[in-house]
């Protein structure tokens, strides 16, 4: 009788480690989902030695350009919440290389991004040179990201970006 009694009190004792264990199970499965990154953020693909803090970067070539001095970035972005957004992003890319990778080095940046279409394909979103100028501005922080756009050459967008929304 005292072993059947100790037996009952032990299955809810037994009951309350399952149970800690499988919140303790999910909370780590949720945790691992939620600390991976994805697409537009943080991915930490490298290419020659460059990186992007947003999209994916295709490729990197730090001899492009007539004279070897142009450094080529090729990426693919991911539409963010606003068309305005979408379009910072890529400036955001080419000052970190500036800032944070050496990209000063280069006479110029030419840099262009596509992105995956609503119909399924595959299209450029925007594509710019970054000249000397502009460079030495942005190294020495006289340009901040949100005006790269004023110093550029051969700008292009998407026209459907160029939309309000």
């Amino acid at each position: 009788m005292k072993n059947e009694a100790k037996t009952k009190k032990q299955h809810p004792v037994l009951a309350a480690i399952v149970l800690f264990f499988l919140i303790l199970f999910s909370a780590l499965l949720l945790f691992d989902s939620c600390s991976k990154s994805d697409d537009t953020k943080n991915k930490t693909n490298e290419v020659n030695g460059y990186t992007i803090p947003f999209g994916t970067l295709l490729d990197a070539n730090p001899h492009g350009g007539e004279n070897g001095n142009t450094l080529v970035i090729k990426a693919k972005i991911t539409p963010l919440l606003s068309n305005k957004r979408t379009i910072e992003q890529n400036f955001l890319n080419v000052e970190n290389i500036i800032k944070s990778q050496d990209g000063s080095k280069f006479e110029a940046i030419d840099y262009w991004a596509v992105a995956d279409m609503e119909d399924g394909s595959e299209s450029k979103v925007i594509s710019f040179t970054v000249n000397t100028v502009a460079i030495f501005g942005i190294s020495h922080e006289t340009i901040p990201a949100n005006k790269i756009v004023n110093y550029v050459d051969d700008l292009w967008i998407l026209p459907s970006l160029l939309k309000e929304d």
